[in-house]
């Protein structure tokens, strides 16, 4: 059966556009109708349109149902990924990057065999063989520098702890005159523009790039070699401020949806609405997937400035999209101790979060790597966000304040890193191997119900 819209609220910019507050009234009436007891709300990711939101609803809602909820759907209309994936589609064609990347990754790799006592000489050679893979006169496809930096990276993870690049301060004019070489290149002399655009390759500009490779390489705030190339160029020729500009349009729509106008604003409508449904047996759980978590965020905190303080919730994210600076402040506000009863967390394990394309040909990585560096305006390009595994590991560079406010809050008990071994308990089990389509994979869905159970 299509959604009905007693099943959902259709917001744009937060403003109702395919439904309205009638609808909403129509909905809880519904819910009170219904004899149950429990609502469940799901929000979708941040980069989903109408049509996926609602499919996505579609695939979820008798599952929830049949665990005894009144399932609701926030749809809330960003579909921002289409536009993330389309500034990046043309980096796999563009000859420039492609000849960038293949020489600064040779230079990486001489630079990691000058340095004394780095790796034991098998591994110093096969670090030469893939500098000569990488040194052809053509640039190679994106795809295969991937591949080849991946090896990179795991050479470089097996040196000895104490070992590490010297200072960029100290390469500094070995890096200059490398940059001044690699203008003089044919193949950037004579493409000139990177894609299109009235920002030429430099050697100023490949100095910039390169530096920030190194430093976060030896800061550990990298993405992997090749990866942490692709992020730092689009950095260079500014897809950053425009891909955050998209992200940071998304986290207004969500603050538009709690402005003062409950007849206008669908947040605060639908505070409204619970606030006059709410019954001291009520049970209500909010779930997010991706951006959704965003939403989840600043409906705890309106609750919180707004409602009764009898009126608490149950959460589960689903590949959270929120910065741990972000849920750290809700944290220290005291609005999780006070808001919420229960929670659960699921997420993809880090080499499921690194092991997959998400703009193919191009970013090697997951949509919250690409958030992570793109999207969130942070110097070292490596925003923690709540729902990557690599911010939970308690190790250095991953010890702020905030990591830690979370981190400690909450428990080991309560985190699902997918895939789940063989045997995982009941309500703990995932089986997720990519950020798209998290919510509905059947052991996460599955998991979710029993929660709501």
């Amino acid at each position: 059966m299509p959604l009905d819209k007693n099943d959902y609220i259709d917001l744009v910019h937060g403003e109702f556009d395919q439904t309205k507050l009638y609808d909403l009234d129509q909905a809880f009436l519904a819910f009170e109708s219904s004899r149950k007891n429990h609502l469940a709300v799901f929000f979708h990711g941040g980069l989903v349109g109408r049509s996926d939101g609602m499919a996505e609803a579609d695939q979820l809602i008798a599952g929830y149902r049949g665990a005894g909820a009144y399932p609701f759907f926030f749809i809330w209309n960003s579909d921002l990924l289409t536009a993330l994936q389309r500034r990046l589609a043309p980096f796999a064609d563009d000859a420039v990057i492609r000849r960038v990347v293949q020489r600064d990754m040779i230079f990486v790799i001489q630079e990691m065999l000058r340095v004394q006592g780095l790796l034991p000489e098998e591994q110093q050679r096969s670090l030469r063989g893939i500098a000569e893979q990488l040194g052809g006169d053509e640039p190679p496809p994106l795809t295969t520098l991937a591949d080849l930096g991946r090896s990179v990276d795991a050479i470089w993870a097996r040196r000895r702890g104490d070992v590490t690049l010297p200072l960029v301060e100290d390469r500094i004019q070995a890096i200059r005159e490398f940059q001044e070489d690699l203008a003089k290149d044919r193949i950037i002399v004579n493409s000139g523009r990177w894609m299109n655009q009235n920002k030429r390759f430099t050697p100023t500009r490949g100095s910039g790039i390169l530096a920030r490779v190194w430093n976060r390489l030896i800061s550990g705030h990298d993405h992997g070699l090749y990866t942490t190339l692709i992020e730092e160029i689009a950095i260079a020729i500014g897809l950053d401020v425009i891909l955050a500009g998209i992200w940071e349009s998304m986290k207004a729509d969500i603050d538009n949806a709690f402005r003062a106008d409950g007849t206008k604003y669908g947040g605060t409508a639908f505070l409204e609405c619970l606030r006059a449904a709410w019954k001291d047996d009520m049970r209500l759980t909010l779930i997010a997937h991706s951006g959704g978590a965003v939403y989840i965020n600043r409906l705890l905190n309106a609750i919180d400035d707004r409602l009764p303080a009898k009126i608490k919730a149950d959460i589960v994210f689903i590949a959270a999209a929120l910065s741990f600076d972000a849920f750290a402040e809700t944290i220290d506000d005291d609005v999780f101790k006070n808001r919420v009863r229960s929670y659960r967390f699921f997420a993809l394990e880090d080499k499921c979060e690194g092991g997959y394309w998400q703009v193919p040909g191009v970013y090697d990585k997951s949509l919250l790597y690409l958030l992570s560096a793109l999207c969130e305006r942070d110097g070292d390009a490596d925003k923690a966000l709540v729902g990557m595994q690599r911010y939970w590991s308690g190790k250095k560079p991953y010890k702020t304040q905030n990591i830690t406010t979370v981190t400690n809050t909450i428990s080991m008990g309560e985190r699902v890193w997918s895939p789940t071994p063989t045997g995982a308990p009941v309500g703990y089990q995932a089986n997720a191997h990519e950020h798209g389509g998290f919510a509905v994979e059947p052991k996460t869905n599955e998991s979710v119900q029993h929660f709501l159970r």
